[in-house]
């Protein structure tokens, strides 16, 4: 019999897609991952694609398989979902969230250091005005908006709500994060995205608006898809997808928490405040 483990990508839809692209760029990296690593172990992935209002019926059809050893919710945050999947008697890895439940592992990057490095970085910079664009969905990802405001408290830098973008990280949101932007009087001297497709969308929609990065605002990427030239914090998705297999595989009851570090990428999208 083939060995096997089922592997659940959760979606997120907005108004321009099928889904948002956080689930598109870090979704494909984590799961060439998996996939290598449950090969190297004799393993294959049955692997499917839901949209989180689809959840559970597509969990329950993925883990009736009697024939599954293990499964990996990525990007899943529907604490419903998993404990009605632990009642297959499955190992549960989460992969790109987190939830305290027993049995349940979780493998994910270390969003709110990455952003405390993002926040130093731009400080680092000469910039004490900084905003960020967070996704909307912040249930599924409270960590990066943690360290963005852990970060401006330990600069010393007073919290401004207005400062603050939730966006769907797509085209049109970019659009969102410039138009809050535009309004603020004084505007930051620096945007801090939440992930490198928001950044990118945001630099061409500041562009389309006549603003020059870095010379007028600083952008700053939260990781994802690789960008040449951009300024970034970013994770290795890949070898996150490798160590869910790997937690998995092991089947064991007591959960394990994985956390990811990022590596800064200096980009030509930043400079110091007031200087191009």
């Amino acid at each position: 019999m083939v060995k096997t483990l089922g592997y659940l990508q959760a979606d997120y839809p907005s108004r321009e897609g099928p889904d948002d692209t956080v689930t598109r760029a870090v979704g494909a990296l984590m799961l060439q991952g998996a996939i290598a690593e449950a090969g190297k172990h004799g393993y294959q992935l049955v692997v499917q694609h839901a949209p989180f209002t689809q959840l559970t019926a597509v969990a329950d059809q993925l883990c009736q398989r009697n024939w599954l050893q293990g499964v990996i919710f990525a990007s899943c945050g529907e604490e419903k979902v998993l404990k009605r999947v632990l009642g297959y008697g499955l190992p549960v890895v989460l992969l790109d969230h987190d939830l305290t439940l027993p049995r349940v592992s979780s493998v994910r990057e270390d969003g709110l250091e990455g952003a405390r490095q993002a926040v130093a970085y731009l400080v680092d910079h000469g910039h004490r005005a900084i905003a960020y664009a967070h996704w909307r969905h912040t249930e599924l990802n409270p960590w990066r908006l943690q360290g963005y405001r852990q970060g401006m408290r330990e600069a010393g830098i007073r919290r401004r709500r207005a400062w603050e973008f939730f966006v769907e990280l797509t085209v049109e949101g970019a659009r969102n994060v410039v138009d809050s932007w535009v309004r603020l009087t004084p505007r930051p001297t620096a945007i801090y995205c939440f992930n490198n497709t928001l950044a990118v969308h945001t630099i061409e929609a500041l562009r389309r608006r006549g603003f020059k990065v870095p010379e007028d605002v600083s952008v700053v990427g939260g990781g994802s898809e690789e960008v040449p030239g951009l300024t970034c914090l970013q994770a290795d998705w890949s070898h996150l997808g490798r160590i869910a297999v790997q937690i998995v595989l092991k089947k064991t009851t007591r959960p394990e928490h994985h956390r990811g570090a990022h590596a800064m990428r200096r980009g030509v999208t930043t400079g110091r405040c007031g200087l191009s």
